[in-house]
């Protein structure tokens, strides 16, 4: 499966962000439409088939970087 259908959510998501008035989370989303992108040309071309192989085992590479920045408070808001 593609997985450029990510790039389409965020941009919706930035574009509702601009029509209702909030800049700060269209910003938001305007750099992780340019994260996902980079993420997803960086990527080699067998690792989606893997991941989607792999189904709930799949590495989550996000959460270990979230924990720590709950526990040193940068991710609170």
């Amino acid at each position: 499966m593609n997985d450029d259908w990510i790039l389409d959510v965020l941009a919706d998501l930035k574009s509702f962000a601009e029509k209702n008035d909030l800049p700060l989370l269209a910003v938001q989303l305007r750099d992780s439409h340019r994260l996902a992108a980079i993420e997803l040309a960086l990527r080699p071309a067998d690792r989606s088939m893997r991941l989607a192989a792999q189904g709930d085992e799949a590495p989550d590479p996000i959460g270990p970087l979230l924990r720590r920045a709950r526990r040193t408070g940068r991710g609170e808001s």
